[in-house]
């Protein structure tokens, strides 16, 4: 038997079902060759939907413990996949007093660090694609992915030049970096997100039909980094709109109500 491969979409699992239910009844009675489209995207559908499956099963059955600072920062997109997967996890908060134990026992002695079944993993941004991957939040397919991490991106080298001009201890670098930030910087990369937002309808969300790692990032970043730096505004209405469409999914809701206090 041939398969036909086309680039068609079937958005439920049922469907798939039925479309390979009905090409294997037409076959017996009609002596077919070749499959009909419909059984083959049938088929991919349903592969996509057990992988789907197999891999939120797999993500359930985990321990997770994510270690970082009493703070938000690199750690806080974390927290919220693990709130919007309703996934369950060790939010280990490290006191100034624990740190310097606790760093003798990271791989590269800084946070933040996720435990996976005892196995740790390092670095904020592999942190975030393994969790979107293990918890459904990584899109539908590799472009899809790729259009994940170019927002992830983005939002990267926005968060280092807001980190730049939090940290500057100079006093005339730090206002000369503060004044590019809010007059190009910060405009510059807030335009750049609301052309992909645009690319995807504008209203929604980032990358295809459902939240991702993308909207979880630029949440995080719009809610926690872009406010601690006087005078920067988001001041992009359709940003501001897709912030409180991410404010509004009811498990980051409850997370933002009941999240620890924190100094950053």
């Amino acid at each position: 038997m041939r398969l036909v491969w086309q680039s068609l979409c079937v958005s439920h699992a049922s469907r798939a079902l039925y479309d390979i239910i009905g090409w294997y009844l037409k076959s017996k009675s009609a002596h077919v060759e070749y499959c009909p489209g419909a059984l083959s995207i049938g088929l991919i559908q349903l592969v996509e939907v057990l992988q789907a499956t197999l891999t939120i099963s797999e993500a359930k059955m985990s321990s997770y413990k994510l270690i970082y600072f009493n703070g938000k920062g690199r750690a806080e997109t974390a927290r919220f996949m693990f709130a919007v997967a309703k996934q369950q996890y060790e939010d280990k908060r490290v006191s100034g007093e624990e740190w310097a134990e606790v760093k003798k026992s990271l791989l590269f002695g800084q946070v933040p660090v996720l435990e996976v079944d005892g196995v740790q993993l390092t670095q904020s941004c592999a942190i975030n694609r393994f969790l979107a991957k293990r918890l459904n939040l990584y899109g539908n397919d590799d472009m899809e992915a790729a259009k994940i991490d170019q927002v992830c991106e983005a939002l990267v080298d926005l968060g280092i030049v807001l980190r730049d001009c939090l940290h500057e201890q100079d006093e005339d670098r730090k206002k000369m970096l503060h004044k590019k930030l809010l007059e190009t910087q910060a405009p510059r990369h807030f335009a750049g997100l609301v052309k992909l937002l645009d690319a995807n309808g504008g209203d929604g969300f980032f990358v295809g039909n459902k939240v991702s790692l993308a909207d979880l990032d630029a949440a995080s970043y719009f809610l926690d980094m872009v406010t601690r730096v006087p005078d920067l505004k988001l001041n992009e209405p359709k940003l501001v709109a897709h912030l409180e469409r991410m404010k509004a999914i009811p498990e980051l809701a409850d997370w933002l109500k009941k999240r620890p206090e924190s100094p950053f």
